[in-house]
């Protein structure tokens, strides 16, 4: 009987928005054109990664680990628009059914050090353009109700024995075909969206993670290796269909995964704004120039952009470099509340 009820709530959990809030990275490239004069596009997609969609007040982020996108931001072939995230639940039919990345801000260097496996300053919030209209994405976790929020499982209900669930894209369902395509494609991917469950035990720092050996005889499915999960939501199991947001995939591999509790970074997370961050579309950057104000950054106006390309000599390679790696600085003024 143990094994039939769990293994009833685990098929209908995986149909709440919860588990259905991560998301799938698509990695874009450009090859040796010259972007500045051809304007965006596409020359190929590659690579993967999860990411859990947060919705906070009137903006869309995705939460995930820095190692995730590491990559596709320091390629030389980073596109103007570097990934995109497949905003519902539907068939692919144009640009607008994705979520395009604005900022990376860097919230894991306000999360206070801990000893142990995992790596906090790994974790990222991504700030996403505002959708076109008849765009808005489904299947998020909303994150700006004050104090505790509803649909995120305290750290301190989180126990030995609990059944959780990682919901991610591990790359090896999710691989990108060259060879067999539709036809008037060059490749073609899945966006299968796996979900791997577990039970919890704490490591010897007091850490949760979810093991997956010691409940292989009770749950039976198709397992992977967990490469693409890192970033990915992990869930727990309630009634009715329900389930709360518990934590956010750091590492792991075919035997366990290790996990961040959300609840612990919630205050993190909600003051983005005070971290440091670096803008990930640079050409929307230099074309109209950002003149924002958050805490005690801001961006560089188009005229700082435009001098520094200038002090290269017109070697783009090297603007593009300085523009995309770079840190902000503090700024020297103070936002008071009330004054536009």
């Amino acid at each position: 009987m143990v094994k039939k009820n769990h293994k009833v709530k685990f098929l209908n959990n995986t149909k709440s928005k919860v588990a259905m809030s991560s998301r799938r990275f698509l990695f874009n490239y450009v090859g040796n054109t010259n972007i500045w004069n051809d304007g965006f596009h596409v020359d190929y997609m590659s690579g993967g990664g999860s990411g859990i969609l947060l919705k906070y007040k009137s903006k869309y982020f995705i939460l995930t680990a820095y190692h995730v996108i590491k990559e596709i931001i320091e390629n030389p072939l980073q596109n103007t628009s570097p990934f995109w995230i497949r905003s519902k639940e539907k068939i692919v039919e144009s640009m607008n059914d994705f979520l395009m990345p604005k900022k990376v801000w860097f919230i894991g260097e306000l999360i206070p050090e801990i000893k142990g496996w995992q790596d906090y300053t790994d974790v990222v919030f991504i700030e996403l353009f505002n959708p076109q209209e008849d765009f808005e994405p489904d299947n998020y976790v909303d994150i700006t109700q004050k104090g505790e929020c509803t649909e995120i499982l305290s750290s301190k209900k989180i126990f030995e024995g609990q059944f959780l669930a990682a919901s991610g894209y591990p790359l090896e369902a999710n691989l990108f075909e060259f060879d067999v395509v539709p036809e008037g494609f060059s490749h073609a991917t899945n966006l299968q969206r796996h979900h791997a469950i577990g039970v919890c035990f704490f490591d010897e720092y007091g850490h949760p993670y979810i093991d997956y050996e010691k409940c292989a005889d009770i749950f039976k499915g198709k397992n992977y290796d967990h490469n693409g999960m890192s970033g990915g939501a992990i869930y727990n199991f309630e009634a009715n269909s329900k389930a709360r947001l518990v934590g956010m995939v750091l590492s792991g591999n075919n035997k366990i995964i290790r996990f961040i509790p959300i609840s612990k970074i919630l205050s993190q997370i909600r003051n983005y704004d005070k971290a440091s961050f670096i803008v990930l579309d640079y050409e929307e950057a230099v074309l109209k120039g950002y003149l924002e104000r958050s805490g005690v950054y801001c961006v560089e106006t188009m005229q700082t952009c435009l001098d520094k390309m200038l002090s290269l000599n017109g070697d783009y390679d090297s603007y593009k470099d300085w523009l995309k790696n770079r840190k902000l600085k503090k700024s020297t003024f103070s936002v008071e509340k009330g004054v536009a």
